[in-house]
């Protein structure tokens, strides 16, 4: 990051990977034996990013090695894939407090949020790892909500407007319960 003020650091493992928090948003991960990042994340609130963390825990760490980041500007906290960059997910804080700091606790799936709020903001990510001992009702709770996958009332359902009907040669079945209107268009079984 040419130019751009550095906001968060952290070393991981052997500390031979850097991760870099810049002032404009961005996350840069570096090798430090290259002076070419090996991956560049945007926040895209363009907020000092505050925080860097490594997770590699045991849910997060597979057989190919693969390395979890968690990084947070003033606004939201992303936890992503160090070698695609890809975003396992987002959290914010409730309340809208900028944040200030993120604490990881080592191989498990617990996240505290630093905010300018009393209160620390706690997350539970179980794709990082289990929920702490003295907290392990959360494991039930989200194995309850795995299951209660239920299907939403239009998951057999296309959305279409009057002009896409009329393309379809689907116009004659208004007013039948093939179609259910809806807004400016009709809910079509695709089944």
């Amino acid at each position: 990051p040419d130019g751009t003020p550095l906001t968060a650091l952290e070393f991981h493992g052997g500390g031979m990977r850097l991760g870099v928090g810049t002032g404009d948003g961005k996350v840069a991960l570096f090798d430090l034996r290259s002076a070419r990042p090996l991956q560049v994340k945007d926040h895209l609130y363009d907020s000092p990013v505050v925080a860097v963390r490594f997770h590699g825990g045991a849910a997060s760490a597979s057989s190919s090695g693969e390395q979890r980041v968690v990084s947070a500007d003033r606004h939201s906290v992303k936890v992503w894939d160090a070698d695609s960059g890809a975003v396992l997910t987002h959290l914010q804080p409730a309340g809208g407090g900028a944040i200030n700091d993120v604490c990881l606790e080592r191989d498990k799936g617990l996240v505290l949020v630093g905010c300018d709020a009393k209160k620390v903001q706690p997350f539970f990510v179980p794709a990082l790892g289990p929920a702490p001992r003295w907290c392990s009702f959360l494991e039930g709770l989200t194995e309850e909500l795995e299951e209660e996958a239920a299907p939403a009332v239009y998951d057999d359902f296309r959305f279409v407007t009057r002009a896409e009907l009329k393309k379809l040669c689907l116009d004659h079945l208004v007013g039948t319960p093939m179609l259910r209107a809806y807004l400016h268009g009709y809910f079509v079984d695709h089944r």
